[in-house]
């Protein structure tokens, strides 16, 4: 079988998958399901209703809500961080984040495969973990300290090689106070219908990234979902990389928020 029919047949199989739309509501169990939701990431076991990244499926009933997956498209932004030689900036820990925010933001449910980073990380937001604690930087301007960063995150991966690998699978929960995150991607929504956990309305969307191996086609796609919402003056974000539906569920409805 030649190279030309293999990636005819990976195209194929793509535009199929993309063709899932209007399926039936599932109903999936999550971590609002569980007696003990803080027992969940001591756990050993996932029991992953759902154990393909491939399954999809559009409108999922949970136990305390409806989620809805907007088919989107993520396009590249530009986001302001703050002016070092203008702002004062401060390293806060975990007590002050959750002081500041009124709510802690750590799931009590993640992949086991999954590791928080410990290292410094410097994306949309600024973490370091020193002495098994775990800091965010937080600037302030002006004559009354103003925040103008502070956008808080924990970053998430079964890997934190520095080799390329599109595959590998990533999870990432951003909050800020009083606005959703800032980005540097910004969604598209080809619909807008809104999901809703616990009385709060959310906006989840689904979308598969292609990567390359230098050929002009892609030679396959990573599947990245992204939910967005705001409560108790709080907003949220939370986007994963290769991870399945039935995870990101579970991680997505263990939040403290929803607990």
């Amino acid at each position: 079988m030649t190279k030309k029919f293999l990636i005819s047949i990976m195209i194929l199989c793509f535009l199929l998958s993309g063709c899932i739309k209007d399926e039936p509501t599932q109903k999936i169990p999550t971590e609002a399901d569980s007696t003990s939701n803080k027992n969940v990431r001591d756990s050993n076991k996932d029991s992953n209703t759902v154990t393909s990244t491939n399954t999809f499926t559009q409108t999922i009933e949970v136990a305390n809500g409806r989620l809805f997956f907007n088919e989107c498209i993520p396009s590249t932004n530009d986001i302001a961080y703050f002016n070092p030689d203008t702002a004062r900036a401060e390293r806060w820990d975990l007590e002050q984040v959750t002081e500041y925010l009124g709510t802690s933001f750590y799931p009590s449910y993640v992949p086991k495969s999954l590791k928080l980073c410990e290292d410094f990380y410097s994306g949309t937001f600024i973490s370091e973990y020193i002495d098994e604690s775990m800091y965010w930087t937080v600037a302030f301007e002006g004559d009354e300290d103003s925040p103008v960063y502070d956008h808080f995150g924990l970053f998430y991966s079964d890997s934190f090689a520095d080799e390329y690998n599109p595959l590998r699978k990533n999870l990432y929960i951003e909050v800020s106070k009083n606005k959703i995150p800032e980005s540097d991607i910004l969604y598209s929504y080809e619909t807008s219908e809104k999901s809703k956990i616990s009385n709060t309305e959310l906006t989840i969307g689904f979308y598969k990234a292609p990567y390359y191996d230098g050929k002009k086609e892609p030679a396959g796609y990573s599947e990245c979902f992204v939910a967005e919402f705001m409560m108790d003056n709080v907003g949220y974000r939370v986007k994963s990389e290769n991870l399945s539906q039935d995870d990101f569920i579970k991680i997505l409805t263990s939040l403290p928020v929803f607990q």
